[in-house]
Parts: C-alpha cells; structure tokens; sequence
C-alpha cells in the first residue's frame, strides 16, 4: 500500500517477495528531496491452474511508479502526496493516489 513520505534523500532500497502466483522485485529510491521513484519487475502466473508457460509465470511485467510529496508533515498537518504506479508497463498494477 503506498504511504506519504519517503527515504532519506538518495536512498536506494531492493525488495523481492514471493507468493505462489507472484514474484515481484522491487527497486525503490529517492531521487530528490521530494521525489520517489520504483522501477518493478514482476513474473504474474497461476500454476494451480496450469495458466503459466515454462517459466513458471504467463506475464511478465516491467513497471515504473513515481510520487510527489506536495506537503511535509507538521505539526497540524500531515504529509500529503500524489502517485502514479506502473507508468510505464502493462497496466496490471496501475493506480494512481492521493
């Protein structure tokens, strides 16, 4: 689920999770003070129901999701943001938030 705020400024972090029917691998920075970016790469596939070729997975998606922090938290206010995910890909996991 995406939140408001971010890394540290020039941060780079890696996540790889696993479920079943998905793999998603997940590199995440900080590309300003109030810019975050993720480049993702996900293998999308149903074995149980023999809905996947021999990689194990029928897609596989290339996504890229960015967001803008408008407001840092203060102490009345808290942080707000707008976000894109999966720009640029195949649509599966795009959304877009406030």
């Amino acid at each position: 689920m995406p939140t408001a705020g971010g890394f540290s400024d020039g941060e780079i972090g890696f996540t790889s999770s696993y479920n079943k029917s998905n793999l998603r691998n997940t590199l995440s920075f900080q590309a300003l003070p109030r810019v975050f970016g993720a480049f993702r790469y996900a293998g999308i596939g149903d074995q149980e129901r023999v809905y996947y070729n021999s990689s194990g997975y029928t897609t596989w998606d290339r996504s890229f999701d960015f967001r803008i922090d408008l407001l840092k938290e203060s102490t009345l206010l808290p942080d707000f943001t707008v976000g894109f995910q999966d720009v640029l890909g195949t649509g599966i996991y795009s959304s877009e938030y406030l």
